[in-house]
């Protein structure tokens, strides 16, 4: 008799009582809440395969033993796709027939997923036998089957297109006397639908599957959301080497191009030079350096560097010596917010003043520069701003540890290397691109985080340090930093 027929007479004599299953305890599995995966395999315990009855009869009142092994999927989802694997050691394939079934199987055993019928192969069934539609064209036929994968006797479509919840359960038939194994068995089930990061999208439509974003945010339109892209304002710098990872730029920073303005002005009743730097940008305005300059006729002279406040502000003692005056803003970098432009104030006139009028020059330190507009009046020096050259030198180290490059600028004067201005250079084989600049601590360091597998290199450029010196430029020896 077919293993359909005969199972077919087990399923009605089922119904009126008369046929024998030896079950195990039912595996409950649990329904997923938020977190909805697209694939869920249910592993179900083995146990001993009981041998058949001594009554062979094919009448409905005669016992055959049936082996069930049962789980119960708690998941209203419909089911697109059925993978099963048993692993069972009997020792006859021409004894022992197994048949997955499901919550829409039926009396007569339809629909139902037949993974191996009796005489199909020869030989002992002992491994791990996987049955799967798309397996290729080979099902579990001739002498000795090796473990592997399976077209099942019959498609697995018939328990497709259904929703997953009730039980399952595979239904082992032996009909030789004597028992057999079953180690385990699994129940693998594709879903329709599903929403791996459980954001409430649903996978097919969430721009990222593995990375929870209810809001769907999607800054540079790419179809790849914010929350999993390498890039997220699309301007071809990856987050982790751009300036300013939300706002697209073409600038070697990553960071937009912010244009400034500064103006000039004498204001009589203090006696002083008031330079205003206004941006769109507040780094833009803060912290910038604004040099002074006296017009000449032929070539102008760089008086004094100064730092605005946070406002955008720079005031001095207007110079004694009558004459027009401007200031100059050279261009800049605010880290994480642009890269700022250049600037120019018009000028600004300081008329002749009673205290201008002195027929001696005052200077202290005697290097031909008046101590109204000497930048250290008591340290002569031939430098436009009045104060001494100081060299400094710059480091540049990789810090296995902390998987940072460790910048760290040094100098006798310790304004030149407190907060001293510093670029990171990448090297390429064509031309080497800047890929930060910003500011080194008050101690003279900066960590910086960087992609892997490069070579780098810091600069610093020259600078003045407000009443203290002159500071000179200098460069590194290049890094490289290995790859992770």
């Amino acid at each position: 008799m077919t293993w359909g027929n005969r199972l077919l007479r087990l399923a009605v004599a089922l119904t009126m009582g008369a046929a024998v299953i030896v079950g195990v305890p039912a595996l409950t599995a649990p329904a997923g809440a938020m977190v909805q995966p697209c694939v869920v395999t249910y592993t179900v315990p083995g146990g001993t395969i009981q041998p058949d009855s001594p009554d062979q009869s094919d009448s409905p009142s005669g016992k055959h033993v049936l082996s069930a092994f049962d789980v119960k999927v708690a998941d209203m989802r419909f089911v697109t796709d059925i993978d099963v694997t048993w692993d069972i050691n009997h020792a006859d394939a021409t004894q022992v027939s197994l048949h997955v079934v499901g919550p829409k199987t039926g009396p007569n055993l339809a629909p139902s997923i037949q993974t191996y019928n009796t005489g199909m192969a020869t030989g002992p069934l002992n491994g791990r036998y996987s049955f799967d539609d798309e397996a290729g064209t080979t099902k579990l036929v001739g002498p000795n089957p090796a473990s592997g994968y399976y077209l099942p006797a019959t498609p697995a479509t018939g328990l497709e297109q259904y929703p997953a919840n009730g039980g399952w359960s595979l239904w082992i038939l032996n009909q030789a006397p004597y028992a057999a194994t079953l180690r385990s068995w699994t129940l693998t089930l594709t879903y329709a639908t599903c929403d791996t990061d459980g954001d409430g999208i649903e996978e097919k439509q969430d721009n990222c599957p593995y990375a929870a974003n209810a809001d769907q945010a999607n800054r540079d339109g790419d179809g790849v959301g914010d929350a999993c892209d390498l890039d997220i304002d699309g301007d071809a710098l990856a987050n982790t080497a751009d300036g300013c990872p939300g706002v697209a730029a073409s600038t070697t920073s990553g960071c937009p191009a912010v244009g400034r303005k500064v103006t000039l002005r004498h204001l009589k009743a203090t006696s002083k030079l008031k330079a205003v730097v206004r941006s769109d940008a507040a780094g833009c305005r803060s912290g910038a350096k604004v040099t002074l300059f006296k017009a000449k006729p032929r070539k102008d002279t760089k008086l004094v560097v100064g730092t605005t406040n946070a406002g955008g502000r720079w005031t001095r003692k207007a110079p004694k010596a009558a004459g027009r005056y401007y200031v100059r803003v050279a261009k800049s970098y605010a880290a994480g917010q642009a890269e700022c432009g250049r600037a120019r104030s018009s000028e600004a006139r300081v008329p002749q003043g009673r205290t201008a009028l002195r027929a001696v020059l005052i200077d202290t330190d005697g290097d031909g520069l008046d101590d109204a507009v000497d930048g250290c009046p008591t340290v002569a020096s031939a430098n436009p701003t009045g104060c001494p050259s100081a060299t400094r030198n710059v480091s540049l180290a990789w810090l296995a540890g902390k998987e940072r490059l460790q910048v760290r600028v040094i100098s006798p004067v310790g304004g030149c290397a407190s907060r001293a201005r510093i670029a990171l250079w990448r090297v390429r084989a064509n031309r080497d691109y800047k890929v930060f600049g910003g500011n080194v601590s008050f101690a003279g360091r900066l960590r910086i985080e960087v992609s892997r597998g490069a070579t780098y290199y810091v600069t610093v450029s020259t600078s003045y340090a407000s009443g203290v010196a002159e500071c000179g430029a200098a460069i590194s020896r290049r890094v490289p930093v290995p790859r992770a």
